[in-house]
């Protein structure tokens, strides 16, 4: 009895101490990262633009506390960041902060941030410059630029770094008392007319906020003493909840689904594993108790949990290895001569199993040549008529009030040498004026636009694009092929490639989810049946991408006849029964091959049952998986992105390899070496599996095994390279900024701006037309300059190099006369991941002929294509390669007679370190700005630097952040462009 209950107490502390272990990790990491009640935080300009969400936010997590910003233990300011206090107040009485600064950081409490720049703020500095005009002050912005400063004498002009106290009182007789440690001061202040709205914010360099006190009323006229010390008890009793249920789901997937697994395959007893496994010995039960420390620093914190439960998996598998036996192969036949049988039924297997592959690709692939679907009596809507197409004009019909299931789209072209055509089939039509990507703070209409801004304002766009998207192209050098877009993401054609001759063509485009057909002439050429089953087309439009395309019309949409329809997916769906029997069986005669090539065991009837049984339980899972995998091919269910059944289905492969692993282990007696083996065996099997699973998704596996240039050529690269595209709204619908723009302009002077995302108008709504480049347009005009214009041709996420490639590729084509070129900021980003710019793989050189190496491969190059992971894995900030890019600029520029203008891309730390550095990681011997000074010189080429214009009112609200500029800093910067233009280009 005594036994009983030690074991079973045993076993509670063995389950409540490893469920403690993750609580406490999330518990730590929810105090570390997560939200605050009360406290909401913002980028920078979202004290201008308050309801916006940075595009990196990740949805869902704010619900588990696990948001990715930076309040939890503490408030860690920097880059011009701001905490909101979230709660609305009638009026204040007393704002408390305790804050600690680095060298040259600042703390603005601000009072009323109702509109965009315009507050009233207390501002207490640690500058060591005693000419810098950040000083201790309180002061008023208007549009973000300072109106009144009122400093702070008393206090003195600036503190020491450290940690201070500040306590602000706001009294009945119109005064402000502020109090910093034990000094004070006085100030007269309109207290009866200030509608409380509270903020904390900083500027560029670290500033910590460890507690924050708010005594006021309440809108309701309830009296509110809300105070946060940011204690991790604080965080306890507000996520408690959410953490006991997400500690619980860890705890399955982490500890209960091995324990699980041990327990089956070992036969062992679960009260001996548990207790084994996650209590003792000893020390085991130590460790344990320190990954409950809830004030352990969370990076620690996480090294200890990550380890507890790495050790508790290395227990589970030396329970594994000490199991008896389930699987392995058991005979009492001798096991001489026997080796053949096994060889034999794994040769035949496999035979079968390469046959049915190729059945299911002739299947599969016996829709090209055939006629296209034929449609139905009823129309859904057409455009006679032919016309030509130049850059900057479009066919565009929208029907997404018709939106049927099936759709057929038929029309005429007629195509001269090196033309593409290109043709979107879309969900719906792109907004015409508002951001097509969410790249601005605001989800309302714009507040206090300046003067000149006179489009709809109908606030920003969450417009996702998804289309079936097809070239018909003359040039060799950009092949003819449908496409599935998503947003800036592309996914070429595995049947890409074919041409078409110069002349008239009938195409017809033909779209039922999963499948779509594009037909020329008559016969198909090219399909593709991985599109989303949800998809349904609501609008189409035609492109050109070269300057022009000679005729395009007589556009007919219609519903597919239902028996076309049926017929081919009905064959698709017997070329996915075929294909899923064929990995099956390969899987099978693999697992036979391992058995013969490791172990000594019976090839007997009774030992080809027990493998075979064995087998199909060891890939359970990807059984599993096979069967979601067909029901979703078939849109028969719609529960996932294609993405992520592949990587389960990848998941449940690993799976099954490691369960094969350990019927080898226990199949055979053979030593180390003879162990050794048998993992070897089990790696390459698990590979050739791969290439079996990749033949069942044709589309996923062309994807796997191509660069993103396959079949091009290299004046054509911009059209599908990763990183010109990212974030490059262009691509959507060929529109800069949400404006047409016509490559000819022969009674105009075209200015184009290069640059990254503070040139294209990060935080600043497209339809405001305030970004410097269009406020540049309209001072340039009011100043007699009537036939002008300025095109912005940026986008987020680029260096000088990507602005090259997008220069010489496409933007030639628009004719520029002038281009400004303002890169600085993003010089650290690898823009060539697959080395194909440096011409080290050429256009028809696979990624890999294996789809794991080739996966493995993609996994690494598009982690580099993501904007956010070039800013984690970013290493020292160079400019060393901006030089060589610039010279090669302004030589082709330069052959064109286009003319040059330079320009250093300011950041929040160029002003207010005074022009010292741009970047933190900027190395000190080879600044940007000196290099664009030099350069310039050198070459002849005006630079404009807008420091000069910045420092002469320092104090102002110049970024957003770290580096994109406010509407205020976009207007200065345009307007000493505009005087540098008009001096010495135009």
């Amino acid at each position: 009895m005594e036994g009983s209950k030690k074991r079973i107490w045993q076993i509670g502390c063995a389950v409540l101490l490893s469920w403690t272990v993750l609580f406490n990790t999330l518990l730590v990491s929810v105090d570390n990262l997560g939200v605050r009640d009360g406290i909401g935080y913002i980028n920078g300009g979202k004290v201008f633009r308050l309801q916006g969400t940075m595009w990196y936010h990740i949805p869902g997590l704010l619900d588990l506390g696990l948001a990715p910003q930076n309040l939890g233990g503490q408030i860690n300011l920097r880059n011009n960041e701001f905490a909101l206090l979230e709660h609305d107040l009638r009026s204040v009485e007393r704002i408390e902060v305790d804050v600690e600064f680095e060298d040259d950081a600042m703390l603005l409490v601000i009072l009323d941030r109702h509109s965009e720049g315009n507050f009233w703020a207390l501002r207490l500095t640690a500058f060591d410059d005693p000419e810098s005009p950040f000083v201790n002050a309180l002061v008023r912005y208007e549009r973000g630029r300072i109106q009144d400063r009122i400093e702070l004498k008393d206090i003195g002009k600036s503190l020491s770094p450290g940690t201070h106290t500040l306590v602000i009182e706001l009294t009945n007789q119109g005064q402000l008392i502020a109090t910093v440690d034990d000094k004070q001061q006085t100030l007269p202040f309109a207290v009866d007319t200030l509608r409380p709205k509270l903020a904390l914010g900083c500027g560029e360099r670290n500033t910590t906020v460890t507690r924050w006190r708010v005594v006021g009323v309440r809108d309701g006229g309830e009296a509110m003493d809300w105070e946060e010390t940011f204690s991790v008890m604080g965080t306890l009793g507000r996520t408690q909840g959410n953490l006991t249920i997400l500690a619980s789901l860890l705890w399955l997937l982490l500890f209960g689904a091995p324990l699980a697994k041990v327990w089956l395959e070992a036969r062992t007893s679960i009260g001996t594993l548990l207790t084994h496994t996650l209590l003792l010995p000893l020390p085991r039960t130590i460790f344990g108790l320190l990954c409950l420390i809830p004030w352990m620093p969370m990076l620690l914190q996480w090294i200890l949990g990550g380890l507890y439960i790495v050790y508790a998996w290395i227990s589970l598998w030396e329970a594994m290895a000490q199991g008896k036996g389930t699987w392995k192969i058991n005979t009492n036949s001798e096991t001489n001569g026997t080796r053949w049988r096994w060889l034999v039924a794994a040769a035949l297997l496999s035979a079968i199993s390469v046959g049915l592959f190729f059945a299911k690709s002739a299947l599969r692939n016996s829709l090209l040549g055939q006629a296209p679907s034929k449609a139905s009596s009823s129309l859904i809507a057409e455009k006679q008529g032919t016309q030509s197409l130049a850059l900057g004009e479009r066919i565009a019909l929208d029907f997404e009030s018709k939106q049927p299931e099936t759709l057929r789209l038929e029309f005429r072209t007629v195509l001269t040498e090196n033309q593409v055509l290109r043709v979107d089939l879309m969900a719906s039509s792109p907004p015409p004026q508002t951001d097509v990507y969410q790249v601005d703070r605001s989800q309302d209409p714009a507040e206090g636009s300046e003067e000149g801004s006179d489009d709809e304002h109908s606030g920003p766009s969450d417009y996702e694009m998804r289309a079936v998207s097809v070239f018909i192209s003359t040039d060799p050098g950009l092949p003819s092929e449908l496409r599935w877009l998503r947003t800036d993401k592309v996914r070429r054609s595995e049947h890409g490639g074919w041409q078409v001759e110069p002349g008239e063509h009938t195409v017809v485009i033909s779209v039922s989810a999963p499948l779509a057909t594009v037909a020329v002439d008559g016969k198909i050429v090219d399909f593709r049946a991985n599109l989303d089953p949800s998809f349904i087309p609501g609008a189409v439009q035609f492109l050109t991408q070269n300057p022009t395309v000679k005729a395009v019309g007589d556009v007919r949409i219609t519903p597919i006849e239902p028996n076309a329809v049926t017929e081919r997916l009905d064959r698709l769906m017997w070329s996915n029964l075929l294909g899923a029997l064929a990995l099956f069986l390969l899987i099978l005669g693999l697992i036979f091959a391992a058995v013969s090539l490791t172990t000594g065991v019976s090839g007997d009837k009774a030992g080809l049952l027990r493998a075979a049984g064995l087998g199909t339980r060891a890939y359970g899972l990807l059984w599993l998986w096979l069967i979601w995998w067909f029901a979703e091919a078939q849109g028969w269910l719609n529960l996932s992105r294609e993405g992520l059944v592949v990587n389960l289905g990848t998941l449940a492969l690993l799976m099954g390899g490691f369960n094969l692993a350990q019927m080898l282990r226990q199949s055979d007696n053979g030593g180390r070496i003879k162990q050794l083996l048998s993992l070897a065996v089990v790696a390459l099997i698990s590979i050739i599996a791969f290439e079996g699973f990749a033949q069942l998704q044709p589309e996923r596996r062309h994807y796997w095994t191509t660069h993103w240039n396959q079949g091009m050529q290299a004046q054509h690269y911009w059209v599908h390279d990763p990183m010109i595209r990212r974030l490059n709204p262009w691509f959507i619908d060929m529109r800069f900024k949400r404006r047409d723009w016509k490559n000819t302009h022969p009674d105009k002077t075209r200015i184009v701006v290069f640059g990254g995302s503070q040139t294209y108008g990060w935080g600043i709504p497209a339809m405001d037309r305030m970004t410097f480049s269009d406020q540049l347009e309209r001072i340039l005009i009011q100043r007699g300059h009537k036939d002008l214009e300025v095109l912005n041709a940026a986008f987020p996420g680029v260096k000088t190099a990507t602005g090259l490639r997008w220069f010489s590729g496409n933007m030639l084509c628009y004719q520029p006369d002038v281009v400004v070129i303002n890169f600085v900021v993003n010089e650290f980003m690898n823009v060539d991941p697959y080395h194909i710019w440096a011409g080290e793989v050429g256009p028809d050189e696979p990624l890999s002929n294996l789809a794991s190496l080739g996966a493995l491969k993609r996994f690494s190059g598009d982690s580099m294509d993501s904007h956010l992971m070039q800013i984690l894995v970013a290493s020292v900030y160079e400019i060393y390669a901006m030089e060589k890019y610039l010279r090669w600029w302004v030589e082709l520029a330069r052959e064109r007679g286009i003319k040059v203008v330079f320009s250093i891309e300011p950041t929040n730390l160029y002003v207010e370190s005074g022009g010292k550095v741009i970047m933190r990681k900027e190395r000190d011997d080879s600044s940007a700005q000196a290099l664009y000074r030099r350069l310039g010189k050198e070459l002849n080429i005006p630079v404009y630097d807008p420091l000069p214009h910045f420092l002469k009112e320092q104090e102002n609200m110049w970024f957003y952040d770290t580096m994109h500029m406010s509407r205020l800093g976009h207007r200065v910067f345009a307007e000493n462009l505009a005087t540098l233009l008009e001096n010495k280009v135009l």
